[in-house]
């Protein structure tokens, strides 16, 4: 009877607090964002007397350019998670397969990227230099350098317990190292791929620091700098109506990605698990 009480207890807590800090806050972010100027200036949890569904979010999508915050971030999101799975994924096969002091050097010097925070200025100076700075190419080319070294560090775990036969056969018949890599070991590694390429995917499109440093055209603008451009637009008197709806246009898409991919990141953890 004592564990069932203290179970029970557990689980209330767990609701009340589920409830105080995701469904209160969601809740009074979407119904807000259909409320008129007028209402929402209490920021209140009641239902709006005057619904304004079309009239907010074709504000927000008119002045606030979602559209073309979302190709920007598309274009940037896609473009850096195809460079850092490849080329992380070639590095840590690398990395894995050759056994000297050198490569375990260089494994540990790529891995402190996961630990040591990026120098936003020292790049920004290095950006200047190139004459990218301000472009699309200077925050892919950041975002590249960031996660590159979290990329191989989940990848030569899993690339290690490959059996090594498989490679050694190929060789044997002939094969080229570039076509071992990308018909025997790039296939193999679908699990911790799709982890990676969901956790870089989903923390790029959030992100809002890095954009802010190394973009500097409005035409350039992500989805998250769009909304903190437009929630900026309003100097004297927030416009929380309309704040609340960007929101939820800049939420949409990265949770129609996870609710899709969320199976793909339990399995791509437990498939590394596993083999590990």
């Amino acid at each position: 009877m004592r564990k069932k009480i203290i179970f029970i207890i557990k689980q209330l807590f767990l609701i009340l607090f589920t409830l105080a800090v995701v469904i209160l806050p969601l809740w009074m972010l979407v119904i807000n964002s259909f409320k008129p100027a007028a209402e929402v200036k209490t920021l209140n949890l009641g239902l709006p007397e005057k619904w304004s569904i079309i009239e907010n979010y074709k504000t927000v999508v008119v002045e606030g350019n979602i559209i073309r915050g979302f190709f920007n971030s598309l274009l940037i999101t896609v473009i850096t998670v195809i460079l850092v799975i490849l080329f992380g994924s070639m590095a840590s096969w690398v990395l894995a397969r050759k056994k000297s002091k050198i490569m375990s050097l260089i494994y540990f010097i790529s891995i402190l990227g996961v630990l040591v925070p990026p120098a936003i200025i020292t790049t920004i100076r290095v950006f200047h230099l190139l004459k990218i700075q301000g472009t699309y190419m200077a925050v892919i080319l950041f975002y590249s350098g960031v996660f590159l070294p979290l990329v191989i560090f989940l990848t030569v775990g899993f690339i290690k317990t490959i059996p090594i036969e498989l490679e050694e056969a190929a060789r044997i018949d002939g094969a080229s190292p570039i076509n071992i890599f990308f018909k025997i070991i790039f296939p193999l590694l679908k699990p911790v791929r799709l982890t990676s390429m969901i956790f870089v995917s989903m923390f790029i499109w959030n992100d809002f620091i890095y954009p802010f440093y190394y973009i500097s055209k409005s035409s350039q603008y992500t989805m998250v700098l769009g909304l903190y451009n437009f929630a900026s637009k309003y100097r004297y008197q927030i416009r929380w109506e309309l704040v609340f709806a960007d929101v939820i246009m800049v939420s949409i898409p990265i949770i129609i990605v996870y609710i899709f991919a969320q199976k793909n990141i339990v399995s791509g953890i437990m498939g590394g698990a596993t083999k590990g």
